[in-house]
């Protein structure tokens, strides 16, 4: 071997050990920042997960409609004291505030809080 292939061939390693230490530097960089971006959409999809029942909570009440002071019903038995809640509303909302709703509009009408002894009414 001559020295100009010594020196040839010490170059080509040379090169080769910097072509991989350059893409090695290379690699983990481009690992370091999908790792970065992995970790935030962990935290994200974590953040999305947490405010979901929130959301799903504040959509099934945006509707809902509390009325006080509606006069307890005198009939015996619990469904016809929820239909004479029923009337009620539609009489105050139709007659009283002129929306215009009909029954079916009503998804769910019930009570809150312990019923009144009769004495108590």
């Amino acid at each position: 071997m001559s020295f100009t292939d010594i020196v040839k061939q010490q170059l080509e390693e040379e090169m080769l050990k910097n072509i991989e230490e350059t893409v090695k530097k290379e690699v983990n960089e481009s690992l370091v920042k999908v790792s970065d971006n992995i970790h935030e959409v962990q935290t994200t999809t974590h953040e999305t997960k947490t405010q979901a029942p929130e959301q799903r909570d504040h959509e099934s009440r945006r509707n809902n409609i509390i009325l006080y002071r509606v006069p307890e019903g005198d009939a015996p038995n619990n469904e016809e004291r929820n239909k004479q809640d029923v009337a009620f509303c539609l009489q105050l909302f139709n007659m009283c505030m002129q929306v215009g709703i009909g029954e079916e509009h009503l998804v769910h009408v019930f009570r809150l809080g312990k019923r009144p002894e009769s004495g108590d009414l």
